[in-house]
């Protein structure tokens, strides 16, 4: 099937709680897929067409959390502040 994407949301987040020196690396790496690597493999996944057909939008949410920073929740904190910062340098 051939699919046109017209609105493409970006809303998932997970993160973990505790001091980052006790957290596995294997939860860390999935906080930063979900939060980082599947925002911006799906926004290039469909950018190019959006930017050709001059329509379509995405919507990447963040958090609050991009704003400050998280203790005993580092990563989370810094991968909403990275999904920001991505989302602003859109242009």
């Amino acid at each position: 099937m051939n699919y046109e994407v017209d609105v493409l949301i970006n809303n998932a987040g997970i993160g973990n709680y505790g001091c980052f020196s006790d957290q596995n690396l294997t939860d860390i790496n999935k906080v930063m897929m979900v939060n980082i690597i599947a925002p911006v493999e799906l926004t290039r996944l469909f950018v190019t067409e959006m930017i050709e057909r001059g329509d379509g939008k995405i919507l990447n949410i963040s958090s609050l959390a991009a704003f400050v920073p998280g203790p005993k929740m580092s990563v989370y904190y810094a991968s909403k502040t990275f999904l920001l910062s991505f989302s602003e340098a859109l242009v």
